[in-house]
């Protein structure tokens, strides 16, 4: 399956737009900087550097869910299910940075009509954070994931990825088709669209994963995407 290279769907951002995101950038940026300043004068070390070992009372709030651990061979990984366990699954993978706590409105009404698990990735939230690189290759992050979906006994499976949850769901659901009957990506349009607008030189283009090799896992694409 051929992708298409149809731009006239893109809204183009005008020089005004662009002037304001790179105002706004700079002055967040400034602002945090002069924050930071302040409070390491008017603050001590100790408390600047202050150890929070208990996680805040809404990631531990079981109103939303029941909290959850499964472990795929070393790994750990956390969740939070609600919902009819007979119901149609639907598996929510958060962004960057963010855990199974940013779903927590959708969780609510979703489960009212669906099995709902909230994951946190690895290395968000309360699932491990190995200190490798190497551990959050692609591959090793789709590998686990499949670990973990097929692990819930559900005839019907939905991923609904937001930003780099989509960026793996796209992946997930070109590798294993059969596996997931929707797939809903918010806020991630496909990996292949950043080769498309990236430019030639860009290192991000020349130091990540090369075209033809998306292409390669593209063409196993059995539509999906909704």
């Amino acid at each position: 399956m051929a992708i298409s290279t149809d731009k006239s769907c893109y809204e183009p951002i005008s020089r005004i737009d662009k002037l304001k995101l790179h105002f706004f950038s700079v002055f967040y940026a400034i602002w945090f900087i002069i924050i930071r300043v302040f409070k390491r004068l008017y603050k001590s070390e100790k408390v600047l550097r202050e150890i929070r070992d208990k996680p805040p009372p809404c990631l531990v709030d079981n109103t939303l869910g029941s909290h959850s651990y499964i472990k795929i061979g070393s790994l750990k990984l956390h969740y939070v299910e609600a919902g009819d366990i007979n119901s149609p699954l639907i598996i929510m993978l958060h962004g960057f940075p963010d855990c199974w706590f940013g779903w927590r409105h959708q969780i609510k009404y979703l489960s009212e009509y669906f099995r709902v698990i909230a994951i946190d990735l690895k290395g968000f939230g309360d699932s491990d954070k190995p200190v490798s690189k190497l551990s959050y290759r692609t591959r090793i992050l789709i590998n686990e994931l499949h670990q973990l979906i097929i692990s819930f006994q559900s005839k019907s499976k939905i991923i609904i990825g937001h930003d780099l949850g989509a960026y793996l769901g796209y992946y997930f659901v070109t590798i294993y088709p059969n596996l997931i009957s929707k797939f809903i990506a918010l806020s991630c349009p496909h990996p292949n669209v950043f080769w498309d607008c990236l430019p030639k030189s860009s290192n991000i283009n020349s130091n990540s994963q090369k075209r033809n090799r998306t292409e390669n896992l593209y063409k196993k694409f059995n539509g999906l995407f909704v």
